[in-house]
This record gives structure tokens, sequence and C-alpha cells, in this order.
């Protein structure tokens, strides 16, 4: 199997998503009390969305590892984020009053990252 550059680059990108993914799940889950207290939000919320994120970076993970990379579910990976950093800004947008400043400022700052 011949690895192409462009390969290298989306295994990469995918790791680094993975990774990033699977941290912010951790803090989100293990954190959810004070994080919501920031945000102005419900712990169980941040809970949810941590162990969904967190399964959402093994999902990457497992894409990344596979050893014939393919590109669907690289197009895949980039849609999902795509609608986080829709939903994200339409919830800070359209729903003003469901989180802190601060809350927004994270969910920002989170988004882009992403």
């Amino acid at each position: 199997m011949t690895t192409t550059t462009n390969d290298l680059r989306l295994r990469r990108s995918l790791f680094a998503n993975a990774v990033f993914s699977m941290a912010s799940g951790v803090v989100a889950a293990v954190f959810a009390i004070q994080l919501a207290e920031f945000m102005g939000i419900e712990p169980v919320v941040l809970r949810i969305v941590g162990v969904g994120v967190f399964g959402f970076g093994l999902a990457i993970l497992w894409i990344a590892r596979r050893e014939t990379l393919d590109l669907r579910f690289g197009r895949l990976v980039v849609l999902s984020d795509v609608m986080w950093v829709l939903a994200a800004t339409g919830l800070i947008i359209w729903l003003p009053d469901v989180m802190s400043t601060g809350g927004k400022w994270l969910l920002t700052a989170v988004s882009g990252i992403v």
C-alpha cells in the first residue's frame, strides 16, 4: 500500500480531531458540574454531550487507523464538524438566554477550534 501526502495529512487531521474530541468529551463529562455552573446550563446536558463527543472521537480514531483510508468517512467527519459549528452558532444567536455570557464564549472558543 502506498501512502500519499494527502492520506498522511488527512490521517493527521483525523488523529488531532479524535484527540481533541475525546479530551473535550472527558472534560465535559468529568467536570460537568463546574462547567455547567460557569455556562449557566444543567450538568446533565454536559454529561450527555461529553459522552457523545467522546464517542465521536473514538469513531474518528477508528477511521484514522484503518489500513485503507475511506474518504467518505473523512467527509462525514468534516460534515459533522460543520454541523457542530452551525448548531453552536444557531444556539448562541437564536437562543441567547440559554447560556451565560461565559458559556457563549466557551462554546465559541470550542467551535473555533473545531
